[in-house]
């Protein structure tokens, strides 16, 4: 199996040909294998796959807004799927063996679209990441979305059961909707599941419950994101999975979509669904794939190494020195202070986030949260901006945007800040965003000839949710 930094982009691209040279006459021709490419290998590329019945017209409004953002992007048409014939029974002949089979062949050929791989799917999609994160090291972000490890309220052990039980039984082709059988759309899907399909998949997820209880995942990073209001697949299993792999020290993520915009629904990603609400679904699908995170007006990104020219212009600002220890920067200064950040992104597990602030496109600050004992969930929250853009909310926005992302997707329980009792500025930032004053530590730092007393906010999970 190759790496994605053995693997050249043009081998990439013929062993991507010759996989769609499968999608036969007998495909819709909506429903076929698609692929969004720059005529080059990028830094990131992300892989695709779709669920079960579906097909990869899936994505096709999804696809592109990664595209945009610089990515090549692959959805491959998955074994016995997208074909013309809605009541095809091909796709009772899906087995785990082929579905493992087609994981690796795919991510074999898209290691080399791109330097960084990610990988991501939608209910049995999502049961094809989760493996890839398992078992593949080639995989820089494994992205689950709803997957279908169990059917909704039944035990991982159950379902396991019941699988077993479905392929000693004749198959059996079930209608989603029986009350509108084969009319029931999109036309990119099929109107029914077979259960000796279904029981595959439900096998392969029980493999990945194993290997989780004995094995640290491969992926350098794990995303789960569920949907509170999924009736259709089991949310307490996928928190199992996440759970044992945490156990092993892997960095995982996790994001739940809750609250009135989001609909009844599992696939919460084909805008062509009844009651679908993408507009809602896709800006925070993309902030979370991407590591981006989007407020109104700024962008907290990942740090680059040619950050630190804006950062050591910034940091040279007498205003900015004010309240730090440093008397002046240099750029053997910055550009350390900038790697640190960077290699935090490869650590494992991930316990340190300081992500660049952008406005407008120009680097004005940073903005992080640093965990200091994953078996706590406590983290310190700290930030800095260019004084160009001081008072003007940027702070407080990117401030709270890292709250949430602390809260909601590293699911910590308290997070707290410090700040300078002098600076009055922070003070306001801290206080806005939510958190409180919780001790005064008097001369705390000594710098620039005299001592300078220090404030401690902190905000708990539960308050925050409240």
């Amino acid at each position: 199996m190759m790496s994605s930094s053995t693997c050249r982009y043009a081998d990439a691209i013929q062993r991507i040909e010759e996989i769609h040279a499968r999608d036969t006459l007998d495909v819709n021709p909506i429903a076929c294998s698609q692929l969004w490419m720059h005529d080059r290998k990028t830094q990131y590329a992300i892989l695709l796959w779709h669920g079960y019945t579906s097909s990869p017209r899936l994505y096709y409004q999804l696809a592109p807004k990664f595209s945009d953002l610089g990515y090549n992007v692959w959805t491959p048409c998955l074994p016995h799927s997208g074909l013309a014939d809605r009541l095809t029974n091909d796709h009772a002949r899906l087995t785990r063996g082929e579905i493992i089979q087609f994981t690796n062949e795919t991510i074999d050929a898209a290691c080399g679209l791109g330097d960084q791989l990610i990988v991501g799917g939608e209910s049995l999609g999502g049961v094809m990441a989760a493996w890839a994160a398992q078992q593949r090291a080639q995989v820089n972000r494994a992205v689950l979305i709803n997957t279908a490890f169990a059917i909704h309220n039944v035990p991982e052990n159950l379902n396991t059961l019941l699988a077993r039980i479905l392929l000693r039984l004749p198959n059996i082709f079930v209608w989603w909707d029986p009350s509108q059988r084969e009319k029931l759309g999109p036309v990119h899907t099929y109107p029914r599941f077979s259960t000796h399909a279904l029981a595959q998949t439900f096998l392969l997820a029980a493999q990945i419950h194993r290997d989780a209880k004995t094995q640290k995942p491969k992926a350098r990073s794990i995303l789960s994101i569920t949907s509170a209001k999924d009736v259709a697949v089991n949310n307490r299993v996928i928190a199992e999975i996440v759970n044992r792999w945490r156990a092993h020290g892997a960095d995982v993520a996790e994001y739940q979509f809750q609250g009135d915009q989001v609909p009844v629904l599992h696939d919460i990603i084909d805008p062509t669904q009844p009651k679908q609400n993408v507009d809602y679904f896709y800006p925070i699908l993309i902030d979370l794939v991407t590591n981006e995170i989007k407020t109104a007006r700024v962008t907290l990104r990942e740090f680059v190494a040619a950050d630190w020219a804006t950062a050591l212009a910034y940091q040279s600002d007498p205003r900015y020195l004010r309240f730090n220890e440093w008397e002046t920067r240099n750029e053997i200064d910055v550009r350390a202070f900038v790697q640190r950040f960077i290699d935090w992104q490869s650590e494992q597990p991930r316990l340190k986030f300081q992500l660049a602030v952008e406005f407008d496109g120009r680097l004005i600050g940073n903005c992080g949260i640093r965990i200091a004992d994953p078996e706590i969930r406590k983290a310190e929250l700290g930030y800095e901006l260019d004084p160009n853009y001081w008072d003007k909310g940027f702070a407080t926005e990117a401030a709270s945007a890292m709250l949430d992302f602390g809260f909601r997707e590293l699911q910590l329980v308290h997070i707290k800040a410090w700040c300078i009792a002098d600076n009055i500025a922070s003070v306001h930032v801290l206080t806005k965003i939510g958190m409180k004053c919780e001790s005064v530590v008097h001369e705390q730092k000594w710098f620039k000839g005299r001592w300078w007393d220090a404030l401690t906010f902190g905000i708990a999970a539960e308050e925050y949710n409240r």
